[in-house]
């Protein structure tokens, strides 16, 4: 679900504005006048205004399960994955409902409790058939957490079903696409998900990300260059986008451009080992041995910590 991608896994560590739509109660739903407010703050990106929102919310009603849902939902965002599951809990014992379940859910899951991230998405579903997100945030978890990319399709698929103009459940439909090798099929979705995206005026890279993955596959590298440098351009802080447009300038021998894409890689990732390693033997290559040895010893001390990646 990158929500954000401190952590190597869906949701990552915390619940990003890109993600957060899927998790918020309908807004028909809502009981208090206070509501609105607190949508309004923590959709416009100012989570204080929706925390202390919340907390007047939950001290003046205290009878109504929207006050600690919303302060789950907030401690959500940003990142206070155990004070969430305590409020979430709480409102669950006001009134067991789909909406408390599905922020719960996703509360275990950044708690790392991913059976109860599981059956509670399922249970989610029991109750609220119709909801997309928790379609998609289980899609999320198969796809990135277990690598079951036939039944994250499945639930990417669902989550379509229910709400067809969610672009990002297109992407990550034909990322598992791609990664069963049906590239056609594939590559239609990626364009599926960047044709809706710009109808809604969103900004969207990881599909051009997807493209070029497809076009270096089949050895069609300037055009995946194009489709990569795209991607980068749109979100300069992503290391992924940068590895793969290292990956595609090293296959058309632009050696000298490959490094720079890789020793971005590296700042904005310092744990990436693959990409340390892969610096070292083009450091060699070009011979600049000091830096080689420099990216060698930090490549053995990630190694020695977190493993290879």
């Amino acid at each position: 679900m990158a929500f954000c991608v401190a952590l190597p896994c869906a949701l990552g560590a915390t619940v990003s504005q890109t993600e957060l739509s899927g998790l918020l109660p309908p807004e028909r739903s809502a009981r208090s006048r206070l509501v609105p407010g607190i949508r309004k703050a923590l959709t416009g990106n100012q989570a204080g205004a929706a925390l202390s929102a919340a907390e007047r919310l939950a001290r003046s009603e205290p009878g109504n399960p929207e006050g600690p849902l919303w302060l789950g939902i907030v401690e959500l965002c940003q990142g206070n994955a155990a004070r969430a599951i305590r409020h979430l809990m709480r409102a669950r014992q006001i009134e067991d409902s789909a909406a408390v379940d599905k922020a719960l859910g996703v509360a275990c899951y950044l708690a790392r409790q991913h059976r109860l991230f599981e059956k509670l998405m399922l249970e989610c579903i029991r109750k609220d058939p119709g909801d997309f997100a928790p379609y998609y945030f289980l899609g999320r978890f198969f796809d990135s957490d277990l690598n079951d990319f036939a039944k994250a399709g499945g639930y990417f698929e669902k989550a379509i079903e229910r709400n067809p103009a969610h672009f990002r459940a297109y992407y990550y439909l034909g990322y598992t696409l791609e990664a069963r090798g049906e590239a056609g099929r594939a590559e239609a979705e990626y364009r599926r998900a960047l044709d809706i995206a710009a109808r809604e005026g969103v900004v969207f890279p990881l599909p051009y990300l997807g493209l070029a993955r497809l076009r270096a596959q089949s050895n069609r590298n300037e055009e995946a260059l194009a489709y990569a440098r795209r991607a980068v351009q749109l979100d300069p802080q992503d290391a992924a986008a940068h590895k793969v447009l290292g990956k595609i300038l090293g296959a058309l021998g632009r050696n000298a451009e490959a490094i720079g894409e890789w020793e971005m890689v590296v700042r904005l990732d310092p744990a990436d080992s693959g990409t340390l390693y892969r610096l070292y033997h083009a450091y060699l290559e070009t011979g600049q041995a000091d830096r080689a040895k420099a990216a060698l010893a930090k490549f053995k001390r990630i190694i020695a910590v977190y493993g290879t990646n």
